[in-house]
């Protein structure tokens, strides 16, 4: 079936921020007294889950809603002040291009993020994502649904879009994310994610391509289908 839309992950993904990520969950599990992850394990097993999942995966299965609640807003809290701090403030290589182009033409995209709403609030003001988006192509965890490595983003997003999953092709750089747009029945998976990352195609893991910055997109959307000379030449 022929590839109609693009779905995105966010972190490490669109914006390469997975750095301070790992900081900001190695910080907030030493400081509860919990084990702390080495930074490999965090990018190939946690990258991409919601933060209740982690917790309760990792750390505490019968966590309830409070120590739940105190853990997203502690990791979360370090994580937005060491963007703030460290003015990481641009997308990945070609993102912005890329996005301009979609808009530009009527291709249908969107991202799929494990992040809650407040930090998407964040990232629509700080990177000025409302230049390509709204809420409305943004699913986002708002405990409504699994979170990765389950299914349910990825055709949540793919239905926001009026697409198939067959239909789309998804930018993942997780392990977790991969799986669920695999079990999604997505058309096309791409590892997206920066170079020096550890690498989340894994466990027999296939994808369609890996990509370190997203500079190539004339040449991406032309192999599947989404590029025709006509709107290249404007382009």
């Amino acid at each position: 079936m022929a590839i109609k839309g693009l779905l995105f992950d966010f972190n490490g993904t669109l914006f390469f921020d997975n750095p301070l990520h790992v900081e900001a969950f190695k910080r907030t599990f030493r400081s509860r007294g919990l084990a702390v992850p080495t930074s490999d394990f965090i990018a190939r097993e946690i990258f991409g889950m919601q933060n209740e999942h982690i917790y309760k995966k990792f750390y505490n299965p019968n966590a309830d809603a409070e120590e739940i609640k105190a853990f997203i807003a502690e990791k979360e809290g370090l994580y937005l002040s060491f963007v703030a701090e460290k003015d990481y403030d641009r997308l990945c290589d070609g993102a912005e291009e890329l996005l301009d182009y979609l808009k530009e033409n009527g291709i249908p995209y969107g991202i799929a993020t494990g992040a809650e709403y407040e930090t998407v609030l964040f990232y629509m003001k700080h990177l000025r994502l409302d230049r390509w988006f709204t809420l409305d192509n943004i699913v986002y965890t708002d405990g409504t649904f699994r979170g990765k490595p389950a299914p349910d983003i990825y055709r949540i997003a793919a239905g926001r879009l009026g697409l198939s999953p067959s239909e789309c092709a998804v930018f993942e750089d997780g392990y977790p994310g991969l799986t669920a747009a695999a079990a999604a029945g997505i058309g096309k998976k791409f590892a997206l994610y920066e170079e020096g990352m550890s690498d989340p195609v894994i466990n027999g893991m296939t994808v369609d391509g890996v990509y370190h910055s997203l500079e190539g997109w004339r040449e991406m959307l032309e192999e599947l289908g989404m590029r025709n000379a006509e709107l290249g030449m404007r382009n």
